[in-house]
């Protein structure tokens, strides 16, 4: 039947309402749906309500896409649209608050996309158990699962495992100190006043709505009061246990205060003992630990029926006063969970949240009223037995009204009002033109013609008219009304009703535009881990009710993970059941849900037969089902806290959200909202029922700019990690203080100095509003990094036994990332941060130019001369930019860190700090005169020669020696061009504060172990030194972590061990500034120009003294600001007041009398050779030393400067609202050399015209104070807000969670807050995942014989031996198949590995890291047009253009202004990119000799393009953009479009100005996020050269192998030299599948794809060409030079994507344009790959083309008999993997045997790393570098790169394979009596390379 508009709507709404749900393709589903519906529409359907309801939805759905670039995500709603009929709560019945939900339901929901703990791990409880006393439970997972055996909740790097007895006992009892109040003791106070507080600030009541906390009976409710109450039971029912215990202790002479904590105690350990066995991990969290387990059982059934409702009360009538404990389990959650969850998302090197939270203010909307409040809050305010208040001042005014008109005898000239209407005033003229006001009456909402409605609402005036109030707010007298006269016959409220309603007026106000700011300014007492007391008065310190709880957490660091993930393991912890009603349809299998054995299989049959899970369709229609557990819902779309809301989005029930509310998920942000027909942008400020966005984490953002936007999560502090928090405090204080005041200065350094973009470490944070407030790719990806730098640099990821000695230059170049294919962003937080230490710029460049006129006088030619010039002004340029950062950037001396050597006659590392300089050469020489010092030894192994064994062993050893010095002075990495997570020169402020940090750690360690020693049987049983290695390596790494927590949780006097870190500092008795300070005011003596009374009354004229032109107005601005904020406020206190004043010029001509100023200053216009730099270094001095940086000191001294505006005409000009220009004090900075010679000139301008006065009451002290912010010496102190620690590195839980290696300790400690440290041994070890320390920890711990095993020769084969697989951190293990952790950059989940299939792919090397769009390569090259017959899938239209050779990145312009993190772009390259076009763009930009060349284009004009076609999008770089100065776009003469027919022409006329060309199918879309098109086509003809045929095979088609010569020195290229008609030639490659036929020695033209050069040890050049086609002869013509092949080998070639496989005859290479089979023949220990098949000769020839990238991996394959497994879905036998071919071992030998293996795996890896080495990028080149596997490489001159020798008959392509006697061996198939699969493991410096007999992986 077919299918009517109806029907069609009834399927479209199904969907749409099914997406909404599930949140998967709700763009599409609604989209569909809103076209059916105006269809339906159409065929005359009437929607109805609910219809356009889900309209409006998607409204909202499609703007979320438009509003992402904002600082959250945004919405749409339009309340104007609805029916005259419905509520006037606002559109289709939505509340805001109901609004906010809709907005931003769903949005944060997602769960983590590569999670570490896979959910069916999770052992959920058994259908009917009860969740009171359960404890968390994982069973192991699959084998391929790299954490199948983590379980963080359930083991010791979770503080609270096996701890919570501990941790609640004593919160209720002090475990030392009887005479200190309990933590429930001042809790209870804290929660007290808490409550008190709330109470009396009627603005805040709503934290006691039954949305958040609900009130508290603090009289019986708290914490403390339970404990009470349990205890006075306790010693009733013990009485006489008591009295005996008690009697002893008085006996034993402890006073009534040490007798009560005893008893206490006693008390506690019973309590604690018992919690030991039943108290479960949600009943810690609820705080049920008062509460049988019976009762708590009872409480989780009444919270899955009411929710976390408070006003459902739950209560137990056992306990004082019977109190409702929702409020309480509320508020214990929220205490208890906060340090957990705060854990979970924390990065992993920072030891906690230090910061103190203080008030947020509230935005200045919240002091403004809107007229809808007025009405709101008299509709809302009712009087005992009265209507409510607008219904009251209605009736009034009407009979006011009436009483008015029969007085005045007039007609109705003011009409009646009903409930439904207002008064609007309109302001007219009389008969007289006199203004008048009249009243007009309106309804507060209509509807009009188009469905629009209008809201009109009482104004001020008109509610004070209603209310009969003057301004004061007070009543008008009986006939004293100034509209009503005589008809006024008395108010009808009482002043005591006026003030309520205005009360309530004023705090509803402050809660519509900050609710959610007031929320999470006093809900941190429940969440918080510390808050300034100084700013709260309900606290007397910094704690909180949540920071005992906190504590467990303190000083370690967090394990940076997506908190969704922590929610979907306590969904499947508390999973809910419920009894089957008859048999369900939707009957729930737990065993297929979460894997066979997850339940015992006796529960199954009572399971199925009585329970079912709490699956539920919402609606009851839609079939979109969500999985229920006590806290959550589970959905496909995610996960959320469990509450009910129907179809519309409307919430039903609030469910379980209070409990989750401070740890709520991300919202939508902003959304827009239409008045009538104009479009407002808002934002969600949350309202009184929406506790989930009041006190939500998510969005952090220090301040907004966005116009309209003044609600967004403003509390920095709650989640910032801070590692020096007192530092943070003080400056989180300056912030705050510049906010407070209108201090933006103060402010923005402040907000700088916490962002670390001033020399200071920075804080971090886990859910700041950037890349979108709901982009989790940003966040995680921040903390993955975080994580992830500070693990590479400590060596975390080292194998067992092989520690850096310290943390690494962040340019070392023995680094290696822990990330796989996250290049780009490692090498970018490799940066090189300035290499200056601080010092005096001028100075420096008085030296620049001292050189500088020496060669000057050197420089005889006019070019001499110029080149000088330009060098000059490099260098002083740089100069400038990195004395901006010098003063911020601490440097390794500030640190006090040398360099320590190891003990004597050990091997140390010692870590070169010396600056990188290029050692390439002498490096590689001594790699290959390692690798032939390793042949030779290879040599005397096999003849059995033991005195040359022992000889060449020595001889490596001390090779190994001299690279391993050699390898710290590695050349650095390429400078970042990808997303940077921190600020310009912080990576150096990190690694040096890492290097004091680790450095305090070994003191600590050293501490430690001395306090031990006073134990002599603990400290044997840790520091036996006849422990095994195993052992010794444990023990140091748990000695690590000990040393780690213990500075972090002990307070400093207990250690007394120090960091370097900032702080303020105050400095005393500075002279030099005194000096300076008088000075200037000796000469103000006698100086008669005074800033006073009598010239405030003539400004001209002291201007004129003042040398500034009264005309000028940058000038009269400078003195106006002078007046208004230097004179004034003295003036002001004291009317008499008289400064005097002068310029800085004036005070300069006093200083130098003969200095002629004007022409000094005049000569900083003017060329570097002409311009007085001296006279520039002159002012900027003085203004260096009073200057209004200076102030503090000029207080002191009595001088003050006030900074001029700058007069630069250059400069835009700003206006304000009121159209003033804004004159800024900004100095000039960017552009040309000459733009910044006009920069100095003006910059100096603007100090000659500041102004300087003096305060003649102020004597000039001998000495003055100064504070200032430094690097300095810290205490390492116990973590809190008023300490300084050092970085969690050893205890990190997510660096132990990743990197940690498995091992045994052979002990346990536990170290107290109160400094107590205990030991337990362990004699039979107990497993733990821990980290390596460093080199200097062991020096500063381990005994002598540790370090011996450490280091010495004779342990290498033992300390190797550690180093398993099974023990590894989760980064490094490898699934059967050898794919090791996930590649995803936005978890704390580090890959490392690299297969040997990898090494083929060059996206690989170039993929990018997180939200960056990665740069688009064409799929295929091709070498003539004719191979575009072997390709499929085009359209047959064509954009044809040419591909410049270049750098290629993405440019951005927006708002004007023009970014790129690929290019970095001079100022005239901005302003040139900005004339491109007016319109906003983000363009794909290829970087050219010329300039740039605009590509592509993405986004244009505020809309994505890049789903446009092709096409389209040449059409906005044609018509929408224009080519200016060096930017250039497509045009006719480069860029075309044609079709098949046209093709061939168009190729052919581009390609006579071309080299290559770029074949798009126009058709196509940039296809984002993706590496390569398939639909993009690169032809690249080769290059032609003549050669000689050197031999000739096969019959039609032959098979050529060709060289150029003749050669002289034959014997240095070995058999690459071949001999024809007498002469040597260089054999250079193979042509294959040739149809033409020639003879050895004739001369042949042929087309090569590409040419590569290897240098032998003797400095030979040999060639290798690649992708060989033969044209036709060349008779006569002379054969290629080989300077020629020099030339074409330095333009290199693009590498494409292939695969090398194992096939039966060979190797087979798979790419996307089709597979090429090659035989493989050994000869000896070479192997030969020859004879290529495939479906056409374009495939080999591309095959060819890119032998050089395969070849090593060919030679790796088939020398050690290695497989790379195929893909899975063309696997040719099933079962065990088992390899598909074996190779082939000769009788006798042992292809296995150690030393043969190793020489030819460094062969193999050697080739590896120069073809990783080898620049394999991509078109156009993406910048994302080349990576090496670290480890050099030799000249090779053998097989698999060369020679290329035709071996008799196998060369045929008909060969028949089949093994005859006596010949050379081929690969065999796998044959019975084969040898067993063999595993080997050898580390390297630079990583560890697995070989089985089916695979190798080399593993950095």
């Amino acid at each position: 039947m077919r299918e009517g508009p109806l029907e069609t709507l009834d399927r479209h709404r199904g969907t749409f309402l099914k997406s909404l749900l599930d949140g998967i393709g709700k763009f599409d589903a609604g989209a569909e749906f809103y076209f059916s519906a105006i269809n339906a529409e159409r065929s005359g359907y009437v929607l109805n309500p609910h219809d356009e309801s889900l309209l409006k939805m998607f409204n909202s759905v499609i703007r979320k896409a438009d509003e992402q670039q904002i600082t959250g995500q945004s919405a749409s709603y339009d309340l104007n649209q609805g029916t005259a009929d419905e509520d006037m709560t606002g559109s289709a019945g939505f509340q805001q608050s109901q609004m906010s939900y809709v907005m931003g339901h769903g949005a944060g929901m997602n769960l983590s996309p590569n999670p570490s703990y896979q959910e069916q791990r999770i052992v959920p409880p058994e259908p009917g158990q009860t969740l009171s006393g359960r404890q968390f439970e994982m069973v192991d997972g699959h084998e391929d699962d790299p954490y199948r055996t983590h379980n963080f909740l359930g083991s010791d790097m979770n503080p609270l495992h096996d701890n919570t007895h501990d941790i609640v006992g004593d919160f209720y009892v002090h475990p030392d100190d009887p005479y200190a109040e309990s933590q429930s003791q001042k809790d209870h106070h804290k929660e007290d006043k808490w409550e008190q507080f709330i109470k009396d600030n009627p603005e805040y009541d709503f934290l006691h709505n039954k949305f958040h906390y609900g009130p508290l009976d603090t009289n019986h409710g708290t914490n403390h009061k339970f404990y009470e109450h349990d205890y006075l039971n306790w010693s009733t029912n013990n009485a006489s246990e008591i009295d005996k215990l008690r009697l002893s202790l008085e006996e034993q002479g402890l006073d009534e205060n040490q007798i009560e904590h005893e008893l206490r105690k006693a008390h506690i350990n019973e309590k604690k003992a018992e919690w030991k066995e039943n108290l479960g991990m949600m009943d810690y969290f609820f705080g049920m630990e008062w509460l049988t387990p019976e009762q708590r059982h009872d409480a989780y059934e009444h919270m899955k029926k009411n929710g976390a409702n408070p006003t459902e009360a739950f209560r137990t009538n056992t306990h004082n006063g019977n109190p409702n404990w929702m409020p309480r389990f509320i508020r214990n959650f929220h205490q208890r969970f906060s340090g957990l969850y705060d854990h979970w998302v924390k990065h992993a090197p920072t030891p906690g949240n230090g910061m103190q939270i203080k008030p947020i203010a509230l935005p200045a909307s919240a002091v403004e009223v809107a007229p809808e409040m007025n009405w709101d809050t008299m509709r809302n305010h009712n009087s005992p037995g009265k209507v409510n208040s607008w219904e009251r001042a209605v009736n009034h005014y009407n009979e006011i009204a009436r009483d008015y008109h029969i007085l005045n005898d007039s007609e109705n000239k003011y009409k009646p009002l009903s409930t439904a209407q207002t008064l609007r005033v309109t302001n007219t003229v009389d008969e007289f033109g006199q203004p008048r006001r009249e009243l007009e009456v309106v309804p507060i909402r209509q509807v009009d013609t188009k469905g629009y409605a209008k809201e009109y609402y009482p104004g001020y005036e008109v509610m004070k008219l209603m209310l009969g109030i003057d301004d004061d707010h007070q009543l008008y007298p009986k006939g004293e009304h100034p509209l009503w006269g005589r008809a006024w016959d008395g108010p009808e409220f009482t002043q005591d009703e006026i003030d309520t309603i205005f009360e309530r007026r004023a705090d509803e106000a402050k809660r519509l535009a900050g609710i959610g700011r007031m929320g999470r300014t006093h809900g941190p007492m429940n969440y918080g881990f510390a808050m300034d007391p100084n700013d709260y008065d309900y606290l007397d310190d910094h704690e909180t009710a949540a920071t005992h709880w906190h504590l467990p957490f303190a000083g370690r660091g967090g394990l940076g993970k997506h908190p969704n993930e922590l929610f979907n393991l306590i969904h499947h912890h508390t999973l809910s059941y419920k009894e089957k009603e008859g048999k369900p349809s939707d009957s729930f299998d737990a065993s297929a849900y979460y894997g066979e054995g997850a339940l015992p299989e006796e529960e199954k049959e009572s399971q199925e037969a009585e329970y079912e899970s709490d699956i539920e369709n919402i609606t009851g229609t839609l079939g979109a089902n969500r999985e229920n557990s006590l806290l959550f819902s589970r959905n496909k779309g995610g996960i959320e806290g469990r509450h009910d809301y129907d179809a519309s989005g409307k919430v039903t029930d609030y469910g379980m959200l209070p409990f989750l509310a401070p740890f709520g998920q991300a919202e939508n942000q902003m959304f827009e909202m239409k008045e009538g027909q104009r479009t407002v942008r808002t934002n969600v400020k949350g309202a009184p029922e929406d506790s989930a966005s009041n006190l939500n984490p998510h969005n952090v953002m220090a301040s907004s700019s966005i116009r309209n936007v003044k609600g967004f999560n403003a509390q920095l502090a709650r989640h910032s990690g801070t590692v020096d928090s007192a530092y943070n405090n003080i400056v989180h204080e300056d912030y705050h203080r510049g906010r407070r005041t209108g201090d933006r200065e103060l402010a923005d350094i402040a907000h700088k100095k916490l962002g670390g973009k001033t020399g200071t470490l920075a804080t971090t944070h886990p859910f700041k509003a950037q890349g979108g407030a709901l982009s989790d790719e940003r966040m995680l990806s921040h903390s993955a990094h975080s994580g992830h730098m500070v693990g590479t640099m400590i060596g975390a990821g080292l194998p067992p036994m092989s520690p850096h000695h310290d943390v690494l230059d962040i340019r070392d170049g023995r680094i290696q990332p822990t990330l796989r294919n996250h290049d780009e962003h490692f090498i970018g937080l490799r940066q090189s941060p300035t290499e200056l230490t601080h010092g005096d710029l001028d100075a420096e460049v008085e030296a620049l130019e001292e050189q500088y006129s020496l060669d000057k006088g050197k420089a005889v030619t006019d070019e001499q001369h110029d080149l000088l010039d330009k060098e000059y002004e490099r260098r002083l340029e740089r100069l400038k930019e990195e004395y901006e950062q010098r003063p911020h950037v601490p440097t390794m001396q500030d640190f006090g860190y040398r360099t320590i050597m190891g003990t004597a006659g050990l091997v140390d590392p010692i870590l070169s700090r010396q600056p990188s300089v290029p050692a390439t050469e002498e490096y590689e020489r001594a790699l290959d005169e390692l690798s032939s010092l390793e042949e030779r030894l290879a040599v005397r192994e096999e003849i059995d020669d033991k005195d040359g064994v022992k000889e060449y062993e020595s001889l490596i050893a001390e090779k190994n020696q001299q690279l391993d010095d050699l390898e710290s002075q590695l050349e650095p990495r390429e400078k970042n061009r990808g997303e940077r997570f921190s600020p310009d020169g912080h990576d150096s402020v990190l690694q040096a504060r890492l290097v004091a940090d680790t450095t305090a750690i070994s003191q600590a360690g050293s501490h430690i172990k001395s306090m031990l020693e006073s134990d002599p049987e603990i400290y044997n049983h840790i520091f036996n030194p006849n422990l095994d290695h195993e052992t010794v390596e444990a023990n140091m790494r748990m000695f690590a972590m000990m040393a780690n927590d213990y500075l972090n949780i002990v307070p400093h006097d207990q250690h007394g061990i120090h960091t370097k870190g900032h702080h303020r500092i105050t400095k005393e008795g500075l002279t030099g500034q005194v000096d300076i300070g008088t000075q200037l005011k000796n000469q103000f003596a006698g100086h008669d120009v005074a800033m006073n009374a009598s010239s405030l009354g003539d400004a001209n004229a002291l201007m004129q003294q003042l040398g500034l032109d009264p005309e000028n107005e940058y000038h009269n601005a400078t003195l106006m600001n002078y007046i208004e904020n230097t004179f004034l406020p003295n003036f002001q206190q004291d009317p008499s007041y008289s400064a005097p004043v002068m310029t800085m010029r004036q005070y300069i001509e006093k200083l130098h009398p003969d200095l002629d100023i004007e022409k000094e200053h005049e000569s900083l216009k003017k060329d570097k050779r002409t311009r007085n730099v001296d006279f520039m270094k002159l002012v900027n001095r003085l203004y260096n030393s009073i200057g209004h940086r200076a102030d503090e000191r000029n207080t002191q001294i009595g001088i003050h400067h006030h900074l001029a505006v700058n007069s630069d005409p250059r400069r835009q000009r700003k206006e304000n609202k009121k159209g003033e220009v804004i004159h800024e004090t900004k100095p000039s900075a960017g552009g040309s050399n000459m733009q910044k010679n006009e920069n100095d000139y003006w910059n100096v301008m603007q100090k000659l015209d500041s102004i300087l006065s003096d305060d003649p009451s102020v004597s000039p002290p001998d000495t003055v104070t100064e504070t200032s912010d430094e690097v300095t010496d810290v205490p390492v102190d116990q973590f809190g807000p008023n300490a300084h620690s050092v970085h969690s590195l050893y205890n990190s839980s997510g660096l132990r969670h990743e990197f940690g290696d498995e091992f045994h300790p052979n002990f346990k400690y536990k170290v107290s807050r109160n400094g107590k440290l205990e030991i337990i041994p362990v004699p039979e070890g107990h497993s733990q995942r821990m980290i390596q320390p460093l080199g200097k920890f062991w020096n500063a711990v381990a005994p002598s014989e540790w370090l011996n095993m450490l280091r010495h020769p004779d342990h290498q084969v033992i300390r190797e031996g550690l180093n398993r697989e099974d023990r590894m951190g989760a980064q490094f293990k490898q699934t059967r198949r050898g794919v090791s952790r996930n590649n995803d950059p936005h978890t704390f989940t580090m890959s490392a590995d690299v297969g040997l299939a990898d090494l083929t792919n060059p996206d690989i090397i170039r993929k990018e890291l997180g939200n960056k769009v990665p740069l688009l390569q064409p799929m295929h090259r091709i070498f003539e047009l004719d191979d575009l017959e072997g390709l499929r899938g085009f359209t047959g239209d064509w954009i044809v253009s040419h591909m410049p050779e270049g750098e290629r990145g993405f440019v951005k312009k927006e708002d004007d202004e023009v970014s790129s993190d690929s290019f970095n772009l001079s100022d005239e390259d901005k302003e040139n990119f900005k004339k491109v076009t007016d319109e906003d763009f983000n363009a794909d930009v290829i970087k050219t000799e010329e300039g740039y060349y605009i590509f592509d284009v993405i986004e244009f004009d505020d809309k994505e393009v890049h789903s446009v076609l092709l096409n389209d999008r040449i059409k906005i770089l044609r018509g929408g953009m224009e080519g200016v100065e060096n930017i250039h776009v497509p045009s006719a003469s480069d860029t075309r479009l044609t079709d098949d027919e046209g093709l061939k022409t168009i190729v052919e006329e581009l390609s006579k100005n071309h080299d290559s060309l770029l074949l798009r199918d126009a058709k196509s879309v940039y296809m984002v996020g993706e590496l390569r098109h398939p639909k993009w086509v690169l032809m690249k003809p080769g290059n032609d050269v003549v050669l000689r045929v050197l031999e000739r095979r096969g019959s039609n088609p032959y098979t050529y192998r060709l060289g150029t010569g003749p050669i002289t020195r034959e014997e240095e290229i070995g058999d690459r030299g071949v001999e024809s008609d007498g002469e040597t030639y260089m054999d250079v490659g193979v042509a294959f599948n040739s149809p033409e036929k020639f003879n050895e020695g004739d001369h042949v033209r042929v087309n090569v794809a590409s040419v590569s050069k290897v240098e032998t040890t003797n400095g030979d050049d040999i060639y290798t060409l690649t992708g060989s086609k033969i044209e036709g002869e060349a008779e006569g013509e002379g054969l290629v030079s080989r300077e020629t092949l020099g030339m074409f080998a330095k333009s290199g070639d693009t590498q494409w994507l292939c695969e090398i496989h194992r096939a039966k005859s060979g190797i087979r290479i798979a790419m996307p344009q089709g597979d090429v089979l090659y035989k493989c023949t050994q000869t000896g220990s070479m192997w030969t790959v020859h004879s290529p098949l495939a479906n056409n000769d374009y495939l080999i020839r591309l095959a060819e083309s890119q032998r050089t990238y395969w070849s090593p991996v060919a030679g790796a394959l088939l020398k050690a008999g290695l497989e790379i497994a195929e893909k899975e879905e063309i696997h040719e036998t099933e079962g065990e993997a088992e390899p598909l071919i074996e190779p082939h071992r000769e009788e006798d030998t042992d292809w296995w045997e150690k030393k043969e293996r190793q020489k030819v795996l460094v062969k193999g890896l050697t080739l590896i790393d120069r073809f990783l080495k080898s620049g394999a990028g991509s078109v156009g080149g993406s910048g994302s570098g080349t990576q090496g596997l670290g480890i050099g490489y030799a000249t090779p001159i053998e097989s698999p790169s060369g020679p290329t020798n035709l071996h008799d008959e196998k060369t045929m392509p008909d060969f028949d394979n089949r093994k005859r006697p006596g010949e050379d061996s081929y690969i065999e198939p796998e044959t019975e009596d084969s040898e067993p699969a063999k595993h080997i493991t050898i580390p390297t410096e630079e990583g560890t390379l697995e070989v089985t007999s089916d695979k190798a992986v080399f593993r950095t």
